[in-house]
């Protein structure tokens, strides 16, 4: 199944994409020779930078039936609006008895949804996202009801543009989720920082003209113990004596 969108994707092949198997099965069909076993597939793959996309596969060996299923979906990408790490607004997807409700969450929530849900979200980058499934929990209707709600996304740019206003004037919060990018440091000059500069280079000063005062090798004459003293005493006091 193809979802129609109006955003165009061109990926680049040095693109790397992830794959995620939602649903594994075997499958019979009856011939007149007997029943023949093949093996179905539901993948999807994304980029985690808005980019996603699913189909499914069938072949009589699992690596051949994943191989097809990635091709298609690699052909079958939709590009996903994102604002932050949630989606702009809320959305429901819609295919036969299975509706998909997607509502932004704030940062930190995590993404609350069941498993065919959760791949196509995480897959396409949404970090943040609370979701409901409603009627059918059929694994394929639930994936394709959910790339259909995330491709009837709009951004804030394109409702102002359909409106006529300015997207700043009509959307105030806008700057505010943007990611904001890591910015220089500039450091701040306080009053302590010269003194404290002044007291650095006075220290500096000290050590090095120690250092050239003392040349190295040299040490200071250390003043004799006071045994050496009585023992050095001894005989010139006794000579001293006998004259």
């Amino acid at each position: 199944m193809r979802i129609e969108t109006k955003r165009k994707v061109s990926t680049s092949e040095d693109v790397q994409f992830e794959e995620r198997v939602v649903l594994f099965k075997r499958v019979s069909r009856t011939q007149k020779g007997g029943r023949r076993q093949r093996i179905f597939v539901l993948v999807v793959v994304g980029d985690k930078r808005g980019h996603v996309g699913a189909s499914t596969g069938k072949a009589r060996e699992l690596p051949d039936a994943l191989r097809k299923a990635v091709n298609k979906a690699k052909k079958n990408l939709i590009e996903v609006p994102l604002l932050g790490t949630t989606i702009p607004h809320t959305v429901i997807g819609k295919i036969g008895a299975t509706q998909v409700l997607l509502k932004p969450a704030a940062p930190g929530t995590g993404t609350v949804a069941g498993r065919a849900v959760r791949a196509v979200v995480e897959l396409a980058g949404i970090k943040d996202v609370l979701s409901k499934c409603i009627g059918s929990t059929n694994s394929v209707n639930v994936v394709w009801a959910t790339l259909k709600a995330l491709a009837s996304l709009k951004t804030p740019e394109e409702v102002a543009q359909k409106r006529g206003k300015d997207p700043l004037r009509l959307f105030p919060w806008l700057p505010k989720t943007e990611v904001k990018t890591v910015e220089e440091v500039v450091p701040v000059e306080t009053e302590e920082e010269p003194y404290r500069a002044q007291a650095v280079e006075e220290t500096n000063l000290a050590s090095s003209g120690a250092e050239e005062g003392e040349p190295r090798g040299f040490e200071a004459p250390q003043p004799p113990s006071g045994g050496n003293d009585k023992k050095s005493e001894g005989p010139s006091g006794s000579e001293d004596n006998r004259e």
